[in-house]
């Protein structure tokens, strides 16, 4: 009955891997497209500018408790896998590293100038260098996330296959 539960081919762990692709799906792509909101809000002025901010901010609250069950979903199907999978892998280490410097960023640099620029907006000020400037960090902010969220996919994708590929290889 264990058998059937857990291990990678278990409906305990098929519905957890569902559900960690699903919160993935939901929280990073909450926040992907966060440039196309921040340009906008650049843009905006006075009360539409506020509204924007605001909207912009609960969006990203709700995608980090996501982003969150993404790694609390994503441990518990290792520690569901019978061993298929193991935190010493190369590409799960390398994955939760890279998330962990991830939410550093998220949570150090471009949460708190992010406020600043929802602020900016709920003042209805005219762009200063420091709205510029802020603007100007989000985005690089941003763009290094993307990045480490594509690296961190790859991963997630290719290193399960690398590791089944390897196992086989070495059956025969």
């Amino acid at each position: 009955m264990i058998a059937t539960v857990t291990g990678s081919t278990g409906w305990a762990y098929l519905l957890l891997l569902t559900l960690h692709i699903l919160c993935a799906i939901v929280g990073f792509g909450g926040v992907m497209l966060n440039g196309i909101w921040g340009s906008a809000l650049s843009k905006a002025r006075g009360e539409s500018a506020a509204l924007l901010a605001e909207t912009l901010h609960k969006v990203s609250k709700i995608a980090e408790i996501f982003i969150i069950a993404v790694a609390v979903l994503g441990i518990a199907l290792v520690l569901m896998s019978n061993h298929e999978h193991s935190f010493a892998s190369p590409w799960l280490s390398a994955s939760m590293g890279l998330y962990i410097v991830a939410l550093g960023l998220s949570f150090g640099l471009l949460a708190p100038t992010s406020r600043k620029l929802v602020e900016f907006a709920r003042a209805g000020n005219e762009p200063t260098p420091e709205r510029a400037a802020a603007e100007k960090k989000v985005a690089a902010i941003s763009g290094i996330l993307h990045l480490l969220l594509v690296v961190i996919l790859a991963l997630m994708v290719f290193g399960p296959t690398t590791t089944w590929l390897l196992a086989k290889a070495a059956t025969h």
